[in-house]
């Protein structure tokens, strides 16, 4: 069985993977990908058999969380992209992190990219979730101080996207 969160209101699309014969015991589509937009958490059954008498049954869990999305956190506003940091171990400003002004809109994440380049172009940083933070070292080195450049591109839970790029001061 397979969970998956939605909030009211979205829809989401059911697929099942198979050359065999299956029927979807909630509905009577015989497609292999199907949209569904439950009003409240609900399972979805799926039977799969083939010309040998071999089946499998599987299911998938919607739940429907029962608030209307708001605007969400895809803005400029939600949070803080700190323009320099010093990782040089005094316990200040070590690291480097997007500032979530309100933990709660981390949830309404569902895709995360933060790429930071040196002034050649290497890839220097990278990060596919938000709560990951960068000590400013390449391949276990610490890097000399310099202007780096960064892309951040966000997606959050009603397809709405942002995309920023500046710049990052690494001071030792």
């Amino acid at each position: 069985m397979v969970k998956d969160t939605i909030f009211i209101g979205e829809s989401t699309y059911l697929n099942v993977k198979t050359d065999d014969s299956f029927v979807w015991y909630n509905f009577t589509s015989t497609a292999n990908t199907v949209l569904v937009e439950p009003i409240q958490s609900e399972c979805y059954t799926v039977e799969v058999f083939n010309a040998y008498s071999c089946n499998l049954t599987d299911s998938v869990c919607i739940v429907v969380l029962d608030i209307v999305v708001p605007e969400v956190f895809c803005n400029e506003d939600g949070f803080t992209v700190p323009t320099a940091f010093s990782p040089n171990e005094d316990g200040v400003n070590d690291i480097y992190f997007i500032v979530v002004k309100d933990e709660d809109e981390v949830e309404k994440i569902t895709d995360f990219k933060l790429e930071i380049f040196n002034r050649l172009g290497q890839k220097v940083f990278i990060a596919n979730d938000i709560s990951t933070n960068w000590d400013g070292t390449y391949l276990g080195k610490k890097l000399n101080p310099q202007v780096f450049d960064f892309y951040l591109e966000l997606k959050c839970v009603d397809d709405k996207t942002l995309f920023k790029k500046g710049n990052i001061t690494l001071i030792r």
